[in-house]
Order: C-alpha cells, then structure tokens, then sequence
C-alpha cells in the first residue's frame, strides 16, 4: 500500500511539474486514456509548440478562425458539440495561411481538479507558444464561445481548469480514447 501511494505520489508530481514556467495537472491515475500525449512529450517535442515573435498576433488569427467557425457551426448537444468543434478548429488552425497553428485537444472537466477520464465532459484546444529566445505564452481557446484564455499560472485564477486535462495531438486518437462516449 505505502509503495503505491509513493508511487501515486511521485506521478502527481512529475505531472504538475512542467517546465517553461506553467504547470499542467494530469488526471486520476486509476484509470486514462492510451492514445494521450504525456506531459514530457508535449513539454519536449517542439512539434506541438509555434515560434510566433508576436504572441498577440497568434491569439489574434486563432481568435479570428475561431470566429470563422463558429460562424458556420452551431453548438447542438450530442449532435455537434464541444468535441466536434475543437476538431473542426484544430483543423483550421492546422492548414491556416501563411503557416500552420500548432495546437493540442484537450478533454477534461471543468467541474472538477484532477478528474478520472472517465469524468471528462468538456474538449477545447490549448496553443503553446515560444519564439527563439522569447518568452513562453499558452493559450486556451474555449471552442463553444470562441473565448481565449491566457494562461497566467495562478491556479486559483478562473481560467486555471482550461490548462490541465487529457492532451491528443490529433482527433484521431481523441476519438480512439472518447470511442461512443461522445
């Protein structure tokens, strides 16, 4: 029992330790997704990060296909919902001109800390953001309202929910993991 909780332990930790100046929390350990990027690979893997110099002009074109977005979709429980939408901009921001937006899908529970991934109800999108040399800037995009949320690292701010979560790389293994949940 006492290596388990050492071992929980130690888990909980590596996941709310996150370099770059912002932490992500990871969910329950009883039980999760298999198809999920860890918080090393997400932390390591420059293919998931922009080199934006202007981090206000990233917020600005992922907030305008945003906008796009919601423009020609609305929300419709179990129809076309928090899921579908994060897709479908994850998409747009995924071919948009004149360089392609790196960002990453994220389900959680916006009710909830440290929730199991079987608790999860919500998807958005996090855009993950350092130029050479420059400062680290992390973005939420709340896809239902096309609202943008900077992170701040203040877990107690009202956003703080936005920055933790289970994190796909593509839909593909999102809807793998969700399977008919959704």
């Amino acid at each position: 029992m006492i290596k388990t909780i050492g071992l929980a332990a130690l888990f909980v930790l590596v996941c709310l330790n996150f370099s770059c100046g912002f932490t992500l929390q990871c969910g329950s350990i009883s039980s999760g997704p298999m198809n999920n990027i860890s918080l090393d690979e997400l932390r390591n893997n420059s293919d998931h990060w922009n080199e934006w110099e202007n981090a206000e002009a990233l917020k600005n074109k992922v907030k305008q296909l945003a906008n796009v977005s919601g423009t020609y979709h609305d929300y419709i429980e179990n129809e076309y919902d928090c899921n579908d939408m994060a897709v479908d901009i994850w998409n747009m921001l995924e071919v948009s001109e004149p360089v392609p937006i790196q960002s990453i899908i994220v389900v959680g529970n916006l009710d909830e800390e440290k929730e199991s991934f079987e608790d999860c109800n919500h998807a958005w999108l996090v855009i993950l953001n350092k130029p050479d040399g420059g400062v680290v800037t992390i973005y939420a995009l709340e896809p239902t309202n096309t609202e943008i949320y900077k992170y701040t690292g203040t877990d107690n701010s009202s956003t703080a929910k936005y920055f933790e979560g289970f994190f796909y790389e593509k839909p593909s293994d999102l809807r793998t993991d969700l399977g008919d949940r959704w």
